[in-house]
């Protein structure tokens, strides 16, 4: 009986110790993505003291060098604890940065932050695969599906929605969807309505003027990040 009543206490012990570990263990927020209604990519926690908007643009230089720059502090720290969310909203400037755009709200959420990382670091290639295409030069508000789509044929962003899941058929159907073109328009002029240049930020709904990370991250700490 007394053995009996030994291991009932080692058992129940073992799964306190369990249940101890399991709720001490930190719960990795990057993995947590949505897309509103707006367009707008939120990555974190929900619940973050800090929302931190970031106005962007795929073919925006400045763009590339903050997400190269933030990329291990800001969502490979401050994001993945849970103490900010970033709300990526579009500001496109060309028919190479609205195919991007939408194809990073196409893939597998999974895969998008990827993706986004991906698409920043390879700016200058697919700069540089597009400079002669005729879509390149049309005003973002007159831009059809015809003429994003032959960027996506042009260029090598198949190969980025590849790597992220996507088959050709997913790819089509992406640049086929005439609400999604219409939500990041949308969202671009709301954008530029709002900001002068990319990037631009705000923190929990107020405008910061900062253009790169050591700037913006002590305004997050001073926020509550």
């Amino acid at each position: 009986m007394k053995r009996l009543v030994f291991a009932v206490f080692a058992l129940l012990a073992t799964l306190g110790i369990a249940s101890a570990l399991s709720a001490n263990e930190a719960k990795d927020w990057r993995t947590d993505i949505s897309i509103n209604t707006q367009g707008t990519i939120l990555v974190g926690n929900p619940a973050a003291p800090v929302k931190l908007a970031e106005y962007l643009s795929y073919t925006c230089p400045h763009c590339a060098h903050f997400t190269n720059e933030s990329e291990t502090d800001l969502v490979g720290t401050l994001v993945r604890d849970g103490k900010v969310q970033i709300e990526m909203h579009a500001a496109t400037r060309d028919a190479l940065d609205f195919a991007a755009a939408m194809l990073v709200r196409c893939v597998p959420h999974n895969a998008l932050l990827s993706t986004h990382v991906a698409l920043m670091e390879s700016q200058e290639g697919l700069l540089y695969q597009a400079e002669m295409l005729p879509a390149l030069k049309i005003r973002p508000d007159q831009l059809t599906l015809k003429d994003v789509r032959s960027m996506a044929e042009n260029t090598d962003l198949s190969v980025f929605a590849k790597a992220a899941g996507m088959d050709d058929a997913a790819i089509n159907r992406c640049y086929s969807d005439a609400a999604l073109l219409n939500q990041v328009k949308a969202q671009t002029k709301k954008a530029w309505s709002i900001i002068k240049g990319t990037p631009s930020f705000a923190i929990n709904d107020k405008p910061v003027t900062s253009l790169d990370w050591q700037e913006l991250q002590p305004k997050l700490q001073q926020a509550g990040a």
